[in-house]
């Protein structure tokens, strides 16, 4: 086995112990379960875990069912750039008011992938050069698309939370993980257009990102719980939080088995005294 045998080999380990851990820590930090944003974030756990493992057996196994992998390679893919933008969005509600429309903006990410599976899939079928074109414009179309979506969102969630939460306990690992997954996000698809020109089997290499991303989403949540049962945000001003947003970050601070009060809950107390 060569270097990049031994790298995607060591790559499928890496996601897999990657996917415990998201699963263990996303099951410890949501106490309310039947979420919307628990949801997303299992979608997004779940497909890099399954992206990852996928672009490996296609490396390992070339003479694999044309039809069988790429449908679920496309399933897979459509279901990661959805979930991963979404649960950001989500992520970033917690500090800035969102329009409900905005959350479904990733879907139009879906559609565009939906189209590049089925030109894949008729190239890898024909061999028909028009196929590939369209399908080689369309992918990296789509890699730079998601790519500055995702990073926008990031750096807007930097700028708010470095703006107006400055002085909450554990916001500034929250900034640092976050310019983490930016520099990730900017380094997937730097490599995606390397290895497009270099070797496209080195492409396989990548798609251990996106369950390391993933996990480090998970962490930034882990840090935002922690400063709500520190009591953090009492020391700033609730300028985004209003009676949604209070609804949706319930689930990070409290069990459900065990609600407690309107007066014993620190973000409604916060979002009760900046009204009054």
């Amino acid at each position: 086995m060569g270097f990049l045998d031994n790298y995607i080999a060591a790559s499928v380990g890496a996601g897999i112990v990657i996917f415990l851990e998201s699963e263990y820590s996303a099951w410890r930090l949501f106490q309310r379960r039947q979420t919307l944003f628990f949801y997303v974030c299992q979608l997004a756990i779940l497909s890099s875990a399954f992206f990852n493992g996928i672009s490996a057996y296609a490396y390992f196994t070339p003479a694999a069912e044309i039809v069988p992998l790429y449908t679920i390679n496309t399933i897979v893919e459509i279901l990661m750039v959805v979930s991963y933008p979404t649960m950001i969005l989500l992520r970033l509600r917690l500090i800035y008011h969102l329009r409900p429309l905005v959350l479904c903006a990733p879907m139009l990410q879906g559609i565009l992938w939906l189209v590049l599976g089925i030109y894949q899939t008729k190239f890898a079928l024909t061999k028909d050069q028009h196929f590939y074109r369209v399908a080689y414009i369309l992918q990296l179309t789509g890699i730079v698309i998601l790519m500055v979506q995702n990073v926008i969102i990031d750096v807007f969630f930097v700028m708010v939370a470095r703006k107006n939460f400055s002085d909450v306990i554990h916001i500034r690992y929250v900034i640092a993980v976050n310019m983490m997954v930016i520099t990730l996000q900017i380094a997937s698809a730097v490599l995606t257009f390397i290895f497009f020109y270099i070797d496209n089997s080195a492409l396989k290499a990548i798609p251990v990102i996106e369950p390391i991303k993933v996990r480090l989403e998970i962490m930034i949540l882990a840090y935002i719980a922690e400063s709500c049962r520190h009591n953090g945000f009492r020391k700033v001003h609730a300028n985004f939080f209003g009676k949604n947003q209070l609804a949706y970050v319930h689930f990070l601070t409290h069990p459900s088995r065990n609600p407690l009060s309107k007066a014993e809950d620190p973000l409604l107390s916060l979002y009760e005294r900046k009204t009054n």
